[in-house]
This record gives C-alpha cells, structure tokens and sequence, in this order.
C-alpha cells in the first residue's frame, strides 16, 4: 500500500509498473479524484496527529515531545461510598471535582487500576494537564485480544502517557493466582498484543516490590518501564541502588507509595505523620528522578488521591483497620495499612496535611510558572464537600458528569448533602431547605446551546446551586431548551470561551460537526485544535483551485485544438 494507507489500485494503474502510461485526458480524469482523495486523507492524518504528545522511553528516561517527564501523580480509583469496586467504579461522575482538586497539587498524572474508555473523562484531565497511564488488562479472566477495544476506544486521545499491563501480577498471580512462570508469560504475550495495537506509547507493567533478574530478563523489550509498588515507611532504603545493579537499562517509577492517615497504635488518624511521610518519600523520590543526568526513576504516582470505604468492612462505614501489619511492606508510624485511610484527601474532598505536604514539592524541572503541572507551590484553596456534590456520590447519578440532586424514587428535585453532612436530605426537610438556603442561584440569560450532558432530566439538575451555607437551593425544573448557562456553571471543562467554541460548531458544514462528533471534540482545547481544521479546509480549497486550473487547461486545449481543426 502507499506511504497514506491508501492501495495503489486508487491510481487507477499499478505504481508497481516497471512502464507508466502517459498522462493522457483520459488518465488524468482518473487522477485527480484518486489524488484529491489522497490529499484529503493525509490531511485527516495530519490533523489528527496535531495537538497529541509524542511519548517515547529513551535509556533512563521517560520522553514527552523529546523532554525528560517527571510524574508527580495519584493513583486514582474513585468508588462512592457504600459501593464496591470494580462494579460501583464511576471515572465519569467524579472526574470533574477530582480532576479540580489534583491540579491544586500540581498533579500532571493518575494511574488508574481499570480501563478508561471514555475521552470525555480524557477531556476533563487534559484541560487540567494530567495525562493517564491508563491499565488495559489486570485480570487473566479476560481474554487478551479485550485489550483491542479498550485501547482503540481512546488510543487517539493526547492525554493517554502509556498502556499498563497487570498490577502487582507477581503477588496475585492476575487476580487468578497463577504461578509466577505462568504469570509472566501472560505478561509477555499481553504486552506484544498491546505493542500490535499501538506502537507509538510506552507499555508498562505494575510489579510488587523488586523484580527478581531473571524476571527482567525474561520480560526483555516487551515492557518499556516497570513500575514498582513500594511502602517502607520513611525512606526507600537501596531501592533505587538495586534497581540499579539489574540486567536492564528500562527506567523505573513508583506506581505505589506512601501512609495512611490513622495511626492504630493510637486508635485515631494521624495527619500529621501520614504528611512526613509523603513529604520524605517523594523528596527521595524527585533526588532519583531521571531528569537528573545520573537519574533511573521517572516519577512517583502517591496512593492514592481519596479514601476508599470499601476497602474493610461495610462499604458505608469508614474503618480504621484494613489489610493489617505487614501485608506488602511497611506503612509509617504504625507498620499498618489501614486500607481506607490512603487518601491525600478524604472521601468528601477534604484536604490533608498529606495533600499541602505533596502540593509544595516540586519537580526537577518545572516547565514554567509555579502553576504549571508538577510545580510545588501551597494549594490556591482549600477543599471540602466537593466530592460530595459529584454526580458519582449518588448511585441515581453514576455515569454523569458534573454535580446532581437525587431526590426519592431517583426524581430530581430534593438538595443534595451539604458539606458537613453525609446524609441526603429528604424530601420532607427539602421545602424548608428551600427557604432556609441564602442567596440562591440567580438564573442567568438563557443560551440557545447547551450541552448534551445536561439535556433530559440533568437539565433540571443543573437548576440547583449551591448557596452560601453549602446547601442547595432548589429552584425547580428548566426547560431543556433553554438550559439556563453561565460562568460560574456545573461543567468546568465547559466555561468561558469554550462555550462559544462549541456553540460555533452548529454553524459548521453537517459533515464537519459530523466528524468533530466521532472524535468528541467539544472545545478548543480538544484533541484536534480548531486551527488544524482551518488548516485542512485550507489544504482542500487550494486543491479545488488547483484542480479548477487543470480543468480550465483541459478545456481550453480543447477548444484551441476544435478552433483549428475549422480552419481551411
């Protein structure tokens, strides 16, 4: 095939042909739409590649666009309370308000421990500068070909840093407790099928501790970069050192590490000693870095960005005791993983000493101003309550994005908890919450878009806002039509300019609108900048003229060659 993916049976002759045929009218009919197809294609293909980093391994180093990248990230697995994972696991309903408040702590990536398949979730980190180390296979129940689908559904995406295969695979054998030889094969042939489906990413893998060397060995050019989940209290001791000594020159990043907030030697939580351990370990952590000249580690990614109630006990009740002494290495002070204490910020979004602690530590190199990704600087505000109001907080709301008011029965209508609450209010306190909130939300002018996440019953979710106590005021049901829509509104990745960038949009060609649809392109920070539209139209009108010239040419030759042929 040719060099833009098109068969050579689209010009119209062979271009293996030792002989081509001269040009002839003929033939150059035959031309002009194969090339004008050509172009448009490669156009396409151009514009697609506009605007998504190029992310490569090179010796120690972890390359975005040909510059060292440092990862000072979360593992991030956001379940409501009272749910369980894998099936309560919602990307979607809380990616806004988590999203929000990483970039507060200069996070620039999350690990996730499922698959994220959807480019809207994609959308939201990438307005925040946070990429994705996205985990496509885990668990040996699936079959390996599952991974096509689940990479090809945001494989185009710019916010994908890497595809993670398995997560501490040598502990649990893929969830399905196979031996380690069995394991590691499985690893190997899941990563040459991932590397099948796209070549242009690193492939990494989630170890347990430190791989053995015949385990690296064994594994070779399969994997690009592992990563290690390490818990050693206040310091990582010879980890980089030994990591160092074996048979491979891959880089390395901490996929796991850090302390939870409950101290069970004390019965109680322990901010303060969950904060000097994070601070301690990443300061190690950023000593190590890659971006170093002598460097090996290519970041850290803390566990994890909030608390997890599921972890022990009723998934409704936070628990002070998880997973016990010495389950997978050493947590400070007590030697405990208390499993649902981990999070930089509680369940509701509060932040932690442990979150300001992360925030104010900066990386090798920070690209730009302190509020640039992964720049230290002390969080811009404070957080409480927000994670509350996410649509993931509520089992009627799972899968939507921004804020929701459940009311009995899943019917929009009543508030949703204030910020030192926990318990919906029901629809017997909902009036007089109505008249008891202050300053209610003013329904600003009307615009003719809206956005399709809020059209249905979230339009009239979007009628409720938050007054000055925390509560909501309810001021009942909008018509989809006019969705009321101004700054400050539900839909963060929505504001200011990007508004009136998708409101353009409808006044685009349909096939244009159409296209922009199946990428999911909805403002000018998407994945395809408006101005590599510009660029292909541009590119296709020239190539109108061009083709326009050659027609005039054509005819004119002809009427020259009519015009003596009447000559006597």
């Amino acid at each position: 095939s040719s060099s833009l993916g098109l068969p050579p049976s689209v010009w119209g002759r062979s271009w293996k042909s030792k002989k081509m045929a001269p040009i002839s009218c003929c033939s150059t009919q035959r031309l002009l739409p194969s090339a004008l197809l050509a172009a448009l294609w490669g156009g396409f293909c151009a514009a697609l590649a506009v605007g998504r980093p190029q992310v490569q391994v090179s010796g120690r180093q972890l390359l975005v666009d040909g510059k060292p990248f440092h990862m000072k990230g979360v593992n991030w697995n956001p379940v409501r309370r009272g749910g369980k994972h894998p099936e309560d696991l919602d990307y979607r309903g809380f990616v806004e308000t988590d999203a929000e408040i990483m970039a507060l702590a200069g996070v620039n990536a999350v690990r996730t421990y499922e698959p994220v398949t959807d480019t809207e979730v994609l959308d939201v980190l990438w307005k925040k500068g946070i990429f994705v180390l996205n985990t496509v296979y885990v668990n040996a129940a699936d079959p390996i070909d599952t991974v096509v689908e689940r990479m090809t559904a945001v494989m185009d995406h710019p916010a994908v840093l890497m595809w993670v295969v398995g997560n501490e695979w040598n502990y649990n054998g893929f969830y399905k407790k196979l031996q380690l030889e069995v394991a590691r094969t499985l690893l190997k042939d899941t990563a040459r099928k991932v590397r099948s489906v796209d070549s242009t990413r690193p492939i990494a893998t989630v170890f347990g501790s430190m791989p053995d060397a015949a385990t690296v060995q064994f594994i070779g050019d399969d994997v690009d970069i592992w990563g290690l989940n390490q818990y050693d209290e206040l310091s990582f001791g010879p980890l980089f050192e030994n990591w160092a000594k074996l048979p491979t020159d891959k880089p390395m990043f901490l996929s796991e590490y850090g302390a939870d907030a409950f101290n069970s030697k004390e019965g109680k939580p322990d901010e303060a000693a969950q904060a000097r351990a994070t601070k301690s370990l990443t300061e190690e952590i950023v000593a190590h870095s890659s971006q170093h000249p002598d460097g090996i580690c290519a970041g850290g990614l803390i566990f994890e960005f909030a608390d997890e109630w599921w972890k022990s006990g009723q998934p409704s009740e936070h628990d002070g005791v998880g997973a016990g002494k010495g389950a997978y290495g050493k947590v400070y002070p007590d030697k405990t993983f208390n499993e649902e204490w981990f999070g930089l910020v509680a369940y509701d979004g509060t932040q932690r000493e442990a979150f300001r602690a992360y925030a104010k530590i900066s990386i090798p190199s920070c690209a730009g101003t302190a509020s640039s990704p992964g720049c230290g600087r002390a969080p811009a505000k404070a957080t409480g309550g927000e994670r509350l109001k996410a649509c993931g907080a509520f089992p009627s709301c799972t899968g939507k994005l921004g804020r929701c008011s459940p009311g009995p029965a899943e019917v929009v209508g009543s508030c949703i908890p204030d910020s030192k609450s926990t318990t919906p209010m029901t629809s017997a306190t909902t009036a007089a919450a109505v008249t008891a909130a202050p300053a209610p939300w003013t329904t600003p002018t009307p615009l003719l878009w809206a956005p399709p996440a809020y059209l249905g019953q979230e339009a009239a979710a979007a009628a409720h806002e938050t007054g000055s106590d925390g509560r909501s005021a309810f001021l009942g049901p909008v018509a989809t039509t006019t969705l009321p829509w101004s700054q400050p509104a539900y839909h963060p990745t929505y504001q200011g300019e990007e508004v009136v960038a998708v409101a353009g949009q409808e006044r685009l060609p349909f096939f244009v609108r159409r296209f922009l649809a199946t990428r999911r392109i909805t403002h000018l920070g998407g994945r395809i900048p408006m101005v590599s539209l510009g660029m292909l139209l541009a590119a296709a009108a020239l190539l109108g003229v061009t083709c326009a010239i050659v027609a005039w040419r054509r005819t004119s030759g002809l009427r020259g060659a009519a015009a003596a042929a009447r000559l006597p």
